[in-house]
């Protein structure tokens, strides 16, 4: 891992995205929530978070990092029938989120699909 002891603890806030590509039929039942897992936002969100939580174990060599809040937000576009996954991270920490948000933003885009 690359040491990090001398720096001092900053704010610290990511923002990523996933896009994820459907076909006509699957957006609608998207959409419209018509699922038979339930509502594909709230499962989806909530795996995003957990995962998120989890980066350390996951991303070699990643630092553990109190997340100090994580959101995912859906953007829907029924032109082009796709969902963006957006992930954000906040932590005061003394290395970045980036890893956590990208993690957050594919398990979320993952579980949508």
């Amino acid at each position: 891992m690359v040491d990090v002891s001398a720096k001092a603890p900053t704010l610290r806030r990511a923002r990523t995205h996933c896009l994820i590509h459907l076909s006509a039929e699957a957006f609608d039942a998207v959409q419209t929530q018509r699922l038979g897992k339930g509502d594909p936002f709230t499962v989806a969100k909530i795996a995003g978070i957990q995962a998120a939580k989890r980066t350390a174990e996951l991303i070699p060599l990643c630092h553990p990092l109190p997340i100090e809040q994580l959101d995912l937000s859906f953007e829907l576009d029924a032109r082009t029938c796709t969902v963006r996954v957006v992930a954000e991270a906040v932590t005061t920490a003394k290395t970045g989120i980036e890893m956590e948000a990208f993690v957050a933003a594919a398990v979320g885009a993952l579980t949508m699909s």
